[in-house]
């Protein structure tokens, strides 16, 4: 099943197991079950999820028209030139690269900076020089160039996701925290929880350094044995 066919069926079965539990709950409390009270909840339930889907969906409009409009200028040329020119080697621009992203994780959202920001730095690190490919990913492969434009691809939106999630956690706009907030009892502070993540964010800055630096054992030794083998 593609991840559309699976997100659907999960979205029926969970409407399902409202609908049942609402049932179960309304005619326990009531007596008897009101209809009309399950079709404006569900009414509304419907609006809230058109609109997020549309804000999404507006997002992606204009995150590819800002992308393309980009590229029709030449802006994803200057930004690959001016990777390649810092004097700072392959890892230091993935370096500075990952730290702009986990900046822009304070202030966006994991959508818009995947759709802007990836295919302009892409291009740039998947043809880089990083010596950790084994040449196992080549026997698949059209060429070396090819093999390693993968390995690097794979790697990188694997440090690249690690990122996200980790600035996710970071204040002052960390989503996670936001949304562990609304759920969270009254008595819970916002300082409570900042206090609160931060074994986590060092549990998963760890983990970003050891992506980082050991990349060939964590990240590449399974596409490795896929395409090698």
């Amino acid at each position: 099943a593609t991840v559309t066919e699976a997100s659907g069926l999960g979205a029926v079965g969970a409407s399902i197991l409202a609908i049942v539990h609402w049932l179960q709950t309304n005619k326990r409390q009531q007596g008897k079950v009101d209809y009309a009270a399950i079709f404006r909840e569900g009414w509304q339930s419907c609006i809230d999820a058109f609109s997020l889907t549309g804000s999404i969906v507006g997002i992606l409009i204009g995150a590819t028209c800002f992308a393309f409009i980009l590229r029709e200028l030449g802006g994803d040329k200057l930004i690959q030139y001016g990777l390649e020119s810092l004097p700072f080697g392959p890892f230091g621009v993935v370096a500075i690269v990952l730290g702009i992203i986990f900046f822009l994780g304070f202030f966006l959202d994991w959508i818009e900076i995947t759709i802007i920001v990836l295919p302009l730095v892409l291009a740039t690190i998947g043809k880089a020089d990083f010596q950790f490919i084994d040449p196992a990913l080549y026997e698949r492969q059209e060429s070396f160039l090819a093999a390693r434009t993968l390995a690097n691809t794979i790697w990188f939106c694997v440090l690249m996701a690690v990122c996200l999630q980790t600035s996710f956690l970071t204040p002052p706009v960390g989503f996670a925290i936001f949304y562990l907030k609304s759920v969270a009892p009254r008595e819970v502070t916002l300082l409570d929880i900042y206090k609160g993540v931060i074994p986590f964010v060092l549990i998963q800055l760890f983990g970003l350094v050891l992506v980082f630096f050991f990349g060939q054992y964590l990240v590449l030794w399974l596409p490795q044995y896929i395409y090698g083998r």
